[in-house]
């Protein structure tokens, strides 16, 4: 059967229209200036799991939303985290980045919050999963964190980056700052940037972490995906074929379970 095949059967998974179950609330949750808005699955039984998820780039997605419900329908309460004040970004300065990233853990520190369950994962993709290796070294009450197609160093995936914001961005600051090659560009930002999974602490041992890494992404370069793996040395990890998209797409439709298994393992204690 064909990606596309698999794709359309993964449709209708957990797609009951008249389950009153794991149907998600938009919640606000509020620090003076700063909110974050939430989408809140919660299971028909009380729980003791909550699972966070962190979206990639262009905010909560159809699969964000089947991560939310297949695990709200094995018993975790999960907490999407839609959007947070100044999650667009800010002028664009070299600072940007790391003020961008506070405001990410932020938003993580006013979700943690509001959790009352003795196990909290979080998952993340893309631009999530770099959120959520920060909230591994940041936040101890974290039990478990999964990365799908993260890396590090965050300025080296900011330098080389295939992305069109991102390469758009390089040009621009070569004429603002002027940078003679990417090498000037990635130390610029190195000196800049705090919040980088190699520079924090590393998450405490007893932490579950997990990944994906995508062999031929060249939006988180593969190498950068690799160099977390070394430093996380992580309980469990995969290596997909494939690019950026097509690698979070398979790991959705063919691995789902495998992450799933994951988190319930971490949450057995």
């Amino acid at each position: 059967m064909g990606m596309i095949a698999h794709f359309i059967l993964a449709l209708g998974l957990n797609s009951n229209p008249f389950s009153s179950t794991c149907l998600p609330k938009l919640m606000n949750y509020g620090d003076g200036d700063f909110t974050v808005n939430v989408s809140k699955y919660s299971p028909a039984l009380s729980t003791q799991k909550t699972l966070v998820i962190f979206p990639p780039t262009g905010k909560t997605n159809f699969i964000d939303q089947r991560y939310a419900r297949v695990f709200c329908q094995s018993g975790y309460e999960v907490l999407i985290l839609n959007s947070w004040t100044g999650d667009e970004g800010d002028d664009g300065d070299l600072g940007s980045h790391q003020r961008y990233y506070g405001r990410a853990q932020r938003a993580m520190g006013l979700a943690l919050d509001q959790i009352h369950t003795p196990f909290i994962g979080v998952l993340g993709t893309s631009l999530g999963a770099l959120f959520a290796a920060m909230s591994a070294s940041l936040y101890p009450q974290i039990n478990a964190v999964f990365s799908i197609v993260g890396g590090a160093p965050i300025s080296s995936i900011i330098a080389e980056s295939d992305q069109k914001a991102l390469r758009g961005l390089f040009e621009n600051r070569k004429l603002q700052y002027g940078f003679k090659n990417i090498e000037e560009y990635k130390h610029a930002l190195e000196e800049k940037i705090q919040y980088d999974p190699l520079k924090m602490a590393k998450p405490p041992k007893k932490m579950y972490l997990g990944m994906i890494v995508g062999d031929g992404d060249e939006t988180v370069p593969t190498t950068y995906q690799k160099n977390l793996k070394v430093f996380w040395q992580p309980r469990f990890s995969k290596t997909i074929s494939g690019d950026h998209r097509g690698v979070i797409i398979k790991t959705w439709l063919f691995h789902t379970h495998e992450i799933l298994d994951f988190f319930n393992s971490a949450a057995k204690f």
